[in-house]
């Protein structure tokens, strides 16, 4: 792939949006962690964005961590 730069917006934004996950109901905070997860957390890896892969993965951890603390079902 020559130009990235549509990868690093998506990147963004979906940072954008985690920081911002919890005004969210809880059924969409737990179904954007768990596709940040298997899906953005490894592309920003692959694009060498290891500081926003590590803020992806530790709020998606949390929420992740939370849900299951409520007994909401992941």
């Amino acid at each position: 792939m020559r130009d990235k730069r549509s990868l690093y917006i998506k990147i963004a934004d979906r940072l954008h949006n985690l920081r911002t996950i919890s005004h969210k109901d809880i059924d969409s905070q737990l179904r954007k962690a768990e596709e940040t997860i298997l899906f953005y957390v490894p592309l920003a890896e692959q694009l060498e964005m290891k500081s926003a892969a590590e803020e992806m993965r530790s709020i998606s951890v949390k929420v992740l961590n939370d849900g299951n603390k409520n007994g909401t079902k992941v």
